[in-house]
């Protein structure tokens, strides 16, 4: 098992970097949810199309930390299929062969595999978030347009409640990643 700790501390590493990043994608969503949280009327129909664009702007950086999320714990699969292995150029097919020896990596590469479903997940979601948004910017540009207040409030309204799914989706990623961690940290405190 003295062999395992280079590839065992670089599996540490891409579960903490897609913790980190998972952190910081559910502060920005956070941020963003802000900007979404007051009414944008065509009254204000530049400040509102400004606080979108700033919103999509904002959410399109946390998708980018949760992809980078999402590739950190495929990574550390990876560096797992290919540490446990007897024969590092022929990296196990999958998670479900890692070697009993390796019993507490295998748990966390499980909960890892379960959270980059959680990001990935999110950034889909966030994608839906982004066209409300544009939507209401769009609407935004048609004062004339019957009750266009009201659609613009439920696209809103849309893009708020997508917010807060990803937050949750972002919070349970970092949260496994964060769990998968502990975990390696068990393996290496065991072995």
């Amino acid at each position: 098992m003295a062999a395992a700790a280079s590839w065992v501390a670089r599996v540490r590493e891409q579960t903490v970097e897609a913790r980190d990043r998972s952190v910081r994608a559910a502060e920005l969503l956070a941020a963003a949810s802000a900007g979404v949280a007051s009414p944008m009327l065509t009254a204000d129909a530049e400040g509102g199309r400004t606080r979108s664009q700033l919103v999509r702007d904002v959410v399109a950086v946390a998708s980018a930390e949760l992809a980078f999320a999402a590739s950190a714990m495929k990574e550390a699969e990876l560096l797992t299929c290919r540490g446990a292995a007897a024969n590092p150029m022929a990296p196990l097919p999958s998670v479900d062969h890692i070697p009993p020896g390796y019993r507490y990596v295998g748990l966390a590469l499980r909960l890892l595999q379960t959270a980059r479903v959680c990001a990935g997940d999110a950034c889909n979601v966030l994608v839906r978030c982004c066209e409300r948004l544009c939507t209401a910017s769009i609407l935004l540009e048609h004062p004339d347009l019957p009750s266009v207040d009201t659609f613009v409030g439920t696209e809103l309204l849309a893009a708020h409640v997508n917010l807060q799914a990803v937050r949750h989706l972002a919070g349970v990623s970092a949260t496994l990643a964060n769990t998968a961690d502990w975990m390696m940290q068990v393996f290496v405190g065991v072995n």
